[in-house]
């Protein structure tokens, strides 16, 4: 059994939700199973975030923040805490939030990126980084007189805050997840508006309840906490005592449904409209707590509040949503929220009786043009049934008109943050560096204003519409205004490069449609929704052309391995070039070029998002120096965020050749021995520091060219200067009639890079042992101070290349752009850390043991 599980008790048993369903036949899983589950898992590395800081800690788990660098985002990384890394209980609980988190793709739901095993920290998941802060976190502070506060979250703030939490607690119910433990502390506002619903740790799906047995004893219930009502429970009676149904208060757990969700929802329209926090008393035992919990024994909010405006209506809402009755509640959070909306555009709402005059004076309210009198006889000459019909009419236009204008609000500030990214772009082509201008920082600043602005009045819109009577909401107008805020929020996500945010709007545009989707006539529509869909998939149609002589094309597409190294694998034989309409999506490819008398070699393509059609011209070379791989003409990404502050870019190189190893002492030596003059004699011999209490430097070899101390031929040559390898260059160019020099430094991260940006040669992954860097014990052991070049069978380059990532590192031409004094040194090596492994990063220091070779470039000529 692994190491995740060796302290589980037989006797445990837990639960996993897969795909929305219960992944065995008793709604369990074996010990085995969950093994299972966790070998499955991928190992994860923390070499792959940075700028780590814990940001918050509960019971069971704690939050990190960090920095994604292989993709350049935020992210916050949850992991157990110590003590709950080996329970079977908290592994079940954690892989279940983790994946009924991921099913659920909604804007108010905090979504999930990944999951993994760490060797130091056990299993975790990442989520999208959202700062903000909760919603209890501001009722507090309105509580406790903070004007800011007061002035930015007025009740009717307060309400829509609430009412997109619903939304997503509904999406979920869609989807028969119930959440369990709905609490103020669960609902995150962003600093740009956005709210989502956190933690869905006791989270289950609804066909997993109705496997399960009735109601626990009450005398068997064991609390985990003592004296403390606000945190989260999770056995018998599952979550927060304060904010939970009477059903989970008594454990009948048979009894779970949306409706649980519903009282809890309940507890938090509570603690918005008295801003007392909750219900109950936080400061009795949990036992009490939970006694008053199931006999509904709490003060009415108008009551519990008396200062602060409670209207009729809203009162009633929390009251139906809390009823210590499952059947007095509302039958599902759409029809919660419909009563809100209905409280803020003047209806009447369902949880509160309202007499005919009261409709009729709202509806006057409403629409203070219309005469009492003629409204008057119109609702006696058509009775109730007539007076209804102009209620729902007057309902919808009052939601279509309130929506149409947070359209116009939102499609104006949708303008100007097209503009303020174009202008944004433009600013930052124009500069190499990685950090940004002042003037940049200010217009980004005022871009997320504008961005917030926009989603805003669409999210607003969009609820104002969800609140439509159901007759109307296949009206036409209410489809249009639909359909213009999807269409804005995808074309904008797009241009943006935000291809997941896309892919979320298009299938919420697809719910919207329902099966009416599938019959959708408008063709104009469906041409535009098409080109949608290819764009995030990424759809190319590539034309190929190889240039002087055809040739045969085989395709492969990198993919990782279970190891997470990117590995090629055959798609198909494409045939003779040139090639026109063949059809590729995003992702990394390899095409094997293979022409009559010429030595095979590799073209990589990396297909991006948003690039309609391409063209590639593959230059094949008539023949390849001995020695040399071949790296192709073409664009490649370059710099990010492990550079030495470039930013990531796409830059054009023409062909060349590379050294397939790095020059050896065997080879340096052929030419130090060439040398007639005394003093180029010295200047280019080797000099090396093998240990850091050696005070001064050490000849490599005696005047005859005999290595010393224990140096070998076959190891790459070290301890010379840059002059000392520029004049090798210019030796071999005389002796070979080539044109041979030192590469640049983009030409020496293309050949280790590739095309698409990895951060190491093998992927976008640290893993041990792979490179010779200074934790590589077992290759010092075998190889001493360096390795014979090629004897690292990962560490070869999606070329051919050996020894990009370690054994020594290299000089280039190229002078940093902060430092000109300074020449970029690529790679990592048998002294230095796996901090020098990235593609990207420059080193310009010295280190012992003396680490520092070379390979040469020779540039295609055609």
């Amino acid at each position: 059994m692994s190491e995740s599980s060796e302290n589980i008790s037989p006797s445990e048993k837990t639960v996993l939700i897969t795909d929305g369903y219960i992944s065995a036949s008793d709604g369990h899983l074996t010990l085995e199973e969950l093994d299972s589950v966790l070998k499955n898992i991928a190992a994860g590395s923390m070499e792959k975030f940075s700028k780590l800081k814990t940001i918050g800690s509960g019971g069971t788990a704690t939050i990190i923040s960090a920095y994604e660098t292989a993709l350049g985002r935020e992210v916050a990384i949850k992991v157990l805490r110590t003590e709950y890394r080996k329970n079977s209980k908290y592994l079940e609980r954690f892989i279940r939030e983790a994946r009924a988190t991921a099913q659920i793709e909604h804007p108010n739901i905090v979504p999930i990126h990944e999951i993994g095993v760490l060797d130091s920290a056990g299993i975790f998941f990442t989520m999208k980084r959202v700062n903000g802060e909760t919603l209890k976190d501001i009722i507090e502070k309105i509580y406790l007189g903070n004007q800011r506060y007061i002035g930015e979250y007025p009740q009717r703030r307060l309400l829509e805050i609430f009412s997109s939490a619903c939304q997503g607690v509904a999406f979920a119910h869609s989807r028969g997840i119930i959440h369990r433990d709905l609490k103020p502390e669960n609902i995150m506002v962003g600093d740009y508006g956005e709210v989502l619903v956190l933690d869905w740790g006791l989270v289950k799906h609804i066909k997993e309840i109705e496997s399960e047995s009735g109601t626990q004893n009450p005398e068997n219930i064991q609390l985990d906490l003592k004296k403390d009502g606000t945190k989260t429970v999770d056995g018998a009676i599952s979550g927060t005592p304060l904010f939970m149904s009477p059903e989970q208060a008594i454990g009948d757990t048979k009894s779970i449904d949306q409706k649980t969700d519903i009282y809890s929802l309940g507890t938090i329209l509570y603690s918005i409209l008295t801003l007392c926090g909750a219900p109950f008393d936080d400061t009795l035992d949990p036992a009490e707590i939970l006694n008053r919990v199931e006999k509904g024994d709490f003060v009415r909010p108008k009551k519990r509040a008396p200062k602060v405006k409670i209207s009729r209506e809203l009162e009633a809402i929390c009251l139906k949503a809390m009823s210590t009755s499952k059947h007095d509640r509302y039958p599902d959070v759409k029809s919660m929220i419909a009563d809100i909306r209905n409280y803020q555009y003047g209806f009447t709402v369902s949880a509160c009786a309202t007499p005919q005059w009261a409709k009729f004076w709202k509806l006057m309210l409403r629409h203070p043009v219309i005469s009492s009198v003629v409204a008057v006889a119109v609702i006696l000459s058509l009775g109730y049934s007539g007076a209804n019909l102009i209620f729902m009419h007057a309902r919808f236009t009052t939601a279509r008109d309130a929506a149409m204008k947070y359209i116009e609000s939102g499609n104006s500030a949708y303008k100007k943050s097209l503009y303020m990214h174009k202008e944004l772009d433009a600013m930052e082509n124009e500069r190499i560096v990685s950090t940004r201008t002042t003037q940049e920082k200010a217009l980004e600043e005022k871009l997320h204003d504008q961005e917030a602005e926009m989603e805003n009045n669409y999210s607003t819109a969009l609820m104002l519409y969800f609140s439509v009577p159901p007759s109307y909401e296949k009206n036409e107008s209410v489809e249009n205004g639909f359909k213009c805020i999807m269409k804005n929020r995808i074309d904008y996500s797009l241009m943006t490069g935000n291809y997941l945010q896309a892919r979320k709007w298009l299938n919420l545009l697809k719910i919207w449609f329902g099966k009416r989707y599938q019959d959708i006539k408008d063709q104009k529509l469906l041409n535009e929704l098409s080109t949608v869909e290819k764009m995030i998939m990424g759809e190319t149609t590539l034309v190929i052309k190889t240039i002087p002589y055809s040739a045969e094309l085989g395709l492969y597409r990198l993919k990782e391995d279970p190891q997470s190294l990117l590995r090629p694998v055959f798609e198909n034989k494409l045939g003779k070039s040139p090639l026109t309409g063949l059809r590729m999506i995003y992702g990394s490819y390899l095409i094997k070029v293979t022409c009559a008398g010429i030595p095979e070699f590799i073209y990589p393509v990396f297909i991006r998002r948003g690039i309609k059609s391409q063209v590639i011209e593959i230059e094949i070379p008539q023949k390849t120096p001995a020695g040399t791989v071949y790296v192709p003409a073409g664009d490649f990404l370059s710099g990010g965020v492990n550079s030495r502050g470039v930013r990531l870019r796409s830059i054009y190189l023409p062909g060349f050749f590379i050294k397939k190893n790095e020059v050896t002492f065997s080879e340096y030596l052929e030419f130090w021995k060439s040398i007639k003059s005394p003093a180029d004699k010295l200047n280019f011999s080797g000099k090396i520091r093998l240990d850091e209490n050696d005070r001064c430097f050490l000849d490599a070899w005696d005047n005859n060219g005999n290595l010393m101390y224990n140096l070998k031929l076959d190891r790459p040559v070290t301890g010379i200067t840059l002059d000392a390898a520029k004049a090798y260059c210019r030796w071999l160019s005389a002796k070979t009639d080539l044109d041979i020099r030192l590469p640049s430094a983009e030409e020496w991260e293309k050949a280790a890079r590739g095309v698409d940006g990895r951060e190491y040669v093998w992927g976008n992954y640290y893993r041990d042992n792979l490179a010779y860097t200074i934790e590589n014990e077992g290759a010092r052991k075998k190889y001493g101070l360096w390795a014979p070049p090629g004897s690292f069978p990962e560490d070869v380059s999606i070329y051919g290349v050996n020894d990009m990532e370690g054994n020594v590192r290299e000089f280039t031409t190229t002078r940093f752009l902060d430092s000109p004094y300074f020449f970029q040194i690529k790679g990592a090596s048998s002294s230095t850390t796996k901090r020098f492994l990235f593609c990207a990063y420059s080193s310009d220091t010295a280190v012992v043991p003396t680490d520092i070779g070379f390979r040469y470039v020779i540039p295609y000529k055609k």
